[in-house]
């Protein structure tokens, strides 16, 4: 396959740019980062002499003109990735890349595989790392699995330079969820892995960006229930120097639904879905937040209940499903 450039300038798309041709899997994907004086940076698979998989190639665009690609993994001479994400500090216009590796390991009769996030960077000479440096702890797994459990690791800067992480991960005994890591300064030490919530993502699912100036991380992901239906979750918080995230909130409408909406007084049906069987504190919100109603569930992962609105005044209200470390929300329309 061939990696090629295009850029929109100026009102106009300019001539596409042939960067590397080079062989890549139909799963496989570039990724493309940019520096405040214009630099551009593009990251793509291919394979290098004195290697053996595949390899992380890194080509740069300066003062308009290419350079030659850089393997930036090349000091490991057996490599397999399956994801990436290039990103660029915005103090130091250094790029950075963090990727999923994979290896092989003798299991039994058989092979299994270990599969770990990793970061590497150009630093301020213009080299990138020797080596790459571990950001997850390495998990096993048979390598018949499949590509539920990639690790799909993305990357956000805050306008301080510090650095923000998140990755898929079988996560012991906890069971499968979103993992996150933050590093505030380049070439400083990547914080301790923490789960921001249990739930099993759909492949490619997770991704990572800023809002600024107040330094605020958002994550958004895909969670899979096994029934042809995923949803969308987000979280967020203020984590400049790498504070704790709030609960997750369902965005997606297959989270929550009402029937009928807009109801009458009487009998609202409930349905929900949540990553795991929680107690439920069902509270009903009327446009100023003001609370008019509340009650508990007994709930399961999927279900439904009647919610009593008799009596409630003709308008617009919020419906709150406090899982514990989930929430889900949802309009309900009173006629």
């Amino acid at each position: 396959m061939v990696t090629r450039f295009r850029e929109y300038v100026n009102g106009a798309w300019k001539q596409v740019v042939r960067l590397d041709s080079s062989y890549m899997a139909p799963q496989f994907r570039v990724s493309i980062a940019a520096a405040p004086n214009g630099d551009v940076f593009v990251a793509y698979p291919g394979y290098d002499d004195g290697t053996s998989g595949l390899q992380i190639f890194v080509k740069t665009r300066h003062n308009g003109v290419w350079g030659q690609p850089v393997n930036v993994t090349k000091s490991f001479s057996s490599l397999w990735i399956k994801n990436y994400t290039i990103e660029v500090n915005p103090i130091t216009r250094n790029p950075h890349v963090v990727f999923e590796r994979w290896t092989e390991v003798p299991a039994g009769a058989g092979l299994d595989t270990v599969s770990a996030v990793y970061h590497t960077y150009r630093n301020a000479s213009g080299a990138w790392l020797t080596t790459p440096e571990v950001i997850s702890e390495p998990h096993h797994q048979p390598s018949s699995t499949d590509g539920y459990h990639y690790r799909v690791p993305t990357m956000a800067f805050v306008s301080t330079g510090a650095a923000h992480v998140v990755w898929y991960d079988t996560v012991p005994p906890t069971g499968n969820g979103i993992m996150y890591s933050h590093c505030s300064s380049e070439g400083g030490t990547w914080s301790t892995p923490e789960l921001l919530t249990s739930c099993y993502p759909s492949r490619g699912g997770q991704f990572i960006t800023v809002r600024e100036p107040a330094h605020t991380i958002h994550v958004v992901w895909l969670v899979d229930y096994y029934d042809d239906r995923d949803e969308i979750w987000w979280k967020s918080d203020y984590s400049g120097g790498g504070g704790g995230m709030g609960r997750p909130v369902a965005l997606s409408q297959s989270g929550i639904e009402l029937f009928p909406n807009p109801a009458r007084a009487g009998r609202v049906t409930v349905q929900y879905s949540l990553p795991r069987a929680e107690p439920l504190t069902v509270t009903l919100l009327d446009v100023s937040g003001r609370t008019v109603k509340t009650q508990e569930v007994v709930a399961g992962e999927r279900g439904s209940f009647a919610l009593d609105v008799r009596g409630l005044r003709a308008g617009v209200y919020i419906l709150k499903l406090d899982a514990g470390s989930d929430c889900l929300t949802r309009k309900l329309v009173i006629n």
